[in-house]
């Protein structure tokens, strides 16, 4: 989606020129959240100040979000009719082929020197013998800060520029108001504080996009609160790749389950704040931030437990998963067809007619 955003911000609408760009996505890369709805944050914060990166998150993220709770009220309505049945039953081998490709490009974009390799395979062993994910990054990460060799040239902190639209105070206000909303829950309503919390700190830990943050999620939401099965939730990742958004919009799916519609919505933007928080202020700052050695080693380190979390959990999935000739065909085919850059939501789609007619 980045080179859609790319044209239409520098191309079509002249909101940025390209070094802003650039610089913008080696924010919206290092920093954790969705990374696409990041740059269209920044994109916003750069022509209307923070208002700006309000509008432009919303209008990213509105879309996904009304599909996925229209999904979601349809499929906790009939989830275990025969018919909804077979079809996420080989959706089930599709989401394995979307997490598998999604592994082996972690892999290939993080995973490149021995240390990179030794903190990856620790992370996804951990994982497996049930430690803590969030345990695991911090821990991957103050060992990267610590021994990891400097790195040069990962990002553009010499492009960094002041923004003339940037108002610290609007950003104080901004940031002020979610503390607030937060306690407004917590007296109010504790079950959706407790979800409001739980998806805050998922998207902090979330660091290399979207994808990174179905591990956490996957141990939060299934082994430890025990809200979904595994099955279901392999579902909610299934329903959210039909979505025009990233794949953590699953927090509505998972909010949807346990409050409807106020969860959905609790989910969704718990899910996001932190991120675009993080956002709004790391770009005043951005030249200290990418010139940073020690946040440079500690994100290397992150970025490569993250990907071993993808492989666990990745791997998890297929040893629980029940096989069949079927569902080892369709998944090869699904996996396939990614690799040769066909669109997801055509993948998922397709496959849930396949699923039809094939269970």
């Amino acid at each position: 989606m980045i080179p859609f955003v790319r044209k239409l911000a520098i191309t079509k609408m002249h909101w940025v020129d390209d070094a802003d760009f650039r610089i913008g996505l080696a924010i919206c890369q290092a920093i954790p959240g969705a990374t696409v709805m990041q740059l269209a944050g920044y994109i916003g914060l750069r022509i209307r100040g923070v208002a700006g990166a309000i509008a432009a998150f919303c209008g990213f993220g509105l879309p996904a979000f009304l599909l996925i709770t229209i999904l979601s009220a349809v499929y906790f309505k009939f989830y275990n009719l025969p018919f909804v049945l077979s079809v996420f039953s080989g959706l089930k081998a599709i989401v394995l082929a979307i997490l598998f490709s999604a592994s082996i490009d972690f892999v290939r974009k993080y995973i490149h020197s021995l240390p990179d390799k030794l903190i990856s395979f620790g992370a996804a062993l951990a994982f497996l013998a049930d430690i803590h994910p969030v345990a695991v990054i911090i821990l991957a990460t103050s060992i990267g800060v610590a021994f990891f060799k400097n790195d040069s040239g990962l990002f553009l902190q010499n492009e960094c520029k002041f923004m003339s639209r940037y108002r610290f105070r609007e950003a104080v206000i901004v940031t002020a108001l979610f503390p607030l909303a937060l306690l407004g829950l917590w007296l109010l309503k504790k079950d959706l504080y407790h979800l409001a919390t739980l998806m805050m700190g998922i998207d902090v830990l979330a660091f290399g996009g979207g994808f990174a943050a179905l591990p956490i999620m996957l141990h939060e939401v299934v082994i430890r609160m025990g809200w979904l099965t595994q099955r279901v939730f392999m579902d909610g990742i299934a329903l959210g790749q039909i979505t025009p958004g990233p794949i953590v919009i699953t927090s509505a799916f998972v909010g949807y389950s346990l409050a409807g519609l106020a969860g959905a919505l609790t989910g969704a933007v718990a899910m996001f704040s932190p991120s675009f928080l993080i956002m709004i202020w790391s770009v005043p700052f951005c030249d200290k931030l990418l010139g940073s050695q020690y946040f440079r080693r500690g994100l290397r380190a992150s970025l490569a437990t993250l990907a071993g979390l993808m492989v666990a959990v990745t791997a998890s999935f297929v040893l629980s998963m029940t096989w069949t000739p079927r569902s080892v065909v369709l998944g090869a085919v699904a996996y396939i067809a990614l690799r040769r850059q066909i669109d997801v939501f055509w993948v998922v789609v397709v496959g849930a007619a396949m699923s039809f007619v094939l269970f």
